[in-house]
Formats: C-alpha cells, structure tokens, sequence
C-alpha cells in the first residue's frame, strides 16, 4: 500500500481517538452539570411568570391548587396543568434533533453531496435544513470553480404546481421570485443548482419540506407564549432553539441563536448550539467559529463544561476534514 495514504489513515485514526476521548470528557462534564431538556414549565401569578427547564425523568414538586403551563420542545405541545400532590405530567420525549452525529456518523441528517455529485458542484446554503415555514425561502449556496452562470430550479406540487428555473449571473444567492408561485404546507419540493462552467456544467439537489398547516399553527402558538413569559433573551433564544429543532426546523434555529450572537450573548451555550446546526448543515467553517467563540466564553466563565463541549465541537470537525483528506 503507498506509504502516503498509510500515514493518512494513521492520521484519521489518531483524530478519531482524541475525538472520542474529547467527546467522552465533554459528554462526563455535562452529564454532572446540565440535564437532557424535555421542556419548559411556568407558574404565572400576578406579578410575574417564573420558569425552569424540565429534564428528562425529572418529576417537579408542584404547588396543590396552583395553575401551571408546560411546553413539550418534541411535540410543541402546550398543556395546562393544575397542581397536586401527586400531578402527573404529560408524555414528552426529548428532541432527538438536537443530537449532532455528522462527523462520525454516516447516517447523519446533514446536508452532503451525494455519490453521484461531483466534490465541486454547488454546496446549498440555504434553506439550510430540510424542513421548512416559509413559503418563499432565500435560497443560497457556495460558489463553483469557473461557474460563469447558476441555474436555480425548484419544482414541486401545489396550486398552482411549482416549477421555475432563474439564470443567475456574479451571485451565490437568490431570493425567492415574486412572480412564481409560493411553496405549500405539507408539500415535498427538489431544490437543484446547476453550475454552468461554459463547456460543462455540475450540479447539486436537495428535497425540502413544508410543515403542515396545524403544525406551522402550533409553532406560533409556542412563539406566543414565549414571549408572553418575558424570558431573558438568551434563554429566550434557547427555548426556541428547542421548540424549532423538535420539529426539524434547522432554518428556523439558526436564525433565532443568530440574532443573540448578533445581539452581543455572552453565553457559551448560545454560540455551541449554533455550531451544532452549522455542522449539521455541513457548513463546517461557519461551525469552528461558533465553537471557538464558545471555548473562550467558557474560559472566561470558568465553565469547564463549556470549554469541553466546544473542544468536542472542534475535534468533529478535525475528524471529518481528516476524513475527507483521505478520500
């Protein structure tokens, strides 16, 4: 075997172990401190609404005769309860979303380039996940070696039925045409950008959906009551991360943990969630940023927890660059 690609795959294995090691002590640290969150109850009285993160298996006192509201993040479920001695919480499961395993994981949900797509065709940006609101989404991606001209066409059912094709000329982004019909609820649509590169082309697809109607209704009502509880913003921005990422909304999470980083957060945990959907969009560089934020707010917080968790998030994406090296 030729000796360069035996010191490749030494490499990758030797990143693959201090990965694991990192991800362990990442995963130890948080284990002592946080909780696997399943949602979020609220007790309102006259002057004020106080909250706490609900964990999973955790079974929380609650006063006889008072009245609470708990919002399930897998479900988008809101329930209003009573207290009593022994009141018995609805079912929720955690967002299983959350969890990022694209780095080590061949059947992640990330956004990747299929088999049969070459390794320079247009990487899509955004949307950046696979399921959807909007109806008229700004569409995005990377830009191509020698691309003189992009193809944008999205197709899909609907009345009236979707089917447009936009020539795009020194840009990597598009914004939904005003005269094309809009993306319906419930709907399944194939986004694809076609790079032309003058005597060739190369290009990429993607298949989104659009939540269903009763789904999108019961967001806004999730929506609502956050901001009826006047949390702060950045917890704020973490419960609707949550909210979001139960229903796949990768979109819609990264757009509500952009706008706290934008609006000067300090917390480490804001910065390392918006890693975890960088990366899981594969947008690996707009990821290492976000993590690197997050370590340095862990130091200057004293929060080992913080730094190890960031650390995992830079060792994932060590892993998969040495991996794709390999290739």
């Amino acid at each position: 075997m030729n000796l360069k690609i035996l010191i490749k795959q030494a490499a990758v294995v030797l990143v693959a172990l201090y990965c694991n090691q990192v991800t362990a002590l990442a995963n130890n640290l948080v284990g002592k401190t946080k909780c696997v969150s399943i949602g979020k109850l609220a007790l309102s009285s006259a002057q004020k609404v106080s909250t706490q993160t609900l964990c999973q298996g955790e079974r929380p006192a609650l006063i006889p005769g008072q009245r609470y509201q708990f919002l399930c993040y897998s479900t988008t479920g809101i329930f209003n309860l009573i207290g009593a001695k022994a009141t018995a919480l609805p079912g929720c499961a955690p967002p299983a979303a959350r969890r990022i395993s694209c780095p080590t994981d061949t059947q992640a949900s990330c956004t990747r380039k299929g088999p049969e797509e070459s390794p320079n065709s247009p990487q899509m940006i955004t949307p950046y996940g696979k399921v959807l609101m909007e109806t008229r989404p700004r569409l995005s991606w990377m830009p191509t070696p020698g691309a003189r001209e992009y193809i944008v066409k999205v197709k899909g059912p609907g009345e009236p039925r979707v089917n447009f094709g936009k020539s795009v000329r020194g840009n990597t982004t598009l914004s939904y045409p005003a005269d094309a019909p809009p993306l319906s609820s419930g709907n399944v649509y194939t986004l694809t950008v076609v790079a032309n590169q003058g005597g060739s082309s190369i290009s990429s697809r993607k298949t989104i959906t659009l939540l269903s109607q009763a789904a999108v209704q019961q967001i806004k009502m999730a929506q609502e009551l956050v901001q009826r509880w006047k949390l702060p913003p950045d917890e704020a921005a973490s419960t609707l991360d949550a909210v979001y990422m139960g229903q796949g909304l990768l979109d819609k999470a990264i757009e509500v943990l952009q706008a706290r980083v934008s609006g000067g957060s300090q917390d480490p945990q804001i910065y390392q969630q918006l890693g975890n959907h960088y990366l899981e969009a594969n947008l690996q560089q707009q990821a290492q940023v976000q993590y690197e934020r997050a370590k340095q707010l862990g130091h200057n917080a004293s929060d080992p927890a913080a730094i190890a968790q960031a650390e995992a998030g830079l060792q994932k994406i060590a892993q998969l660059r040495a991996t794709r090296q390999l290739r």
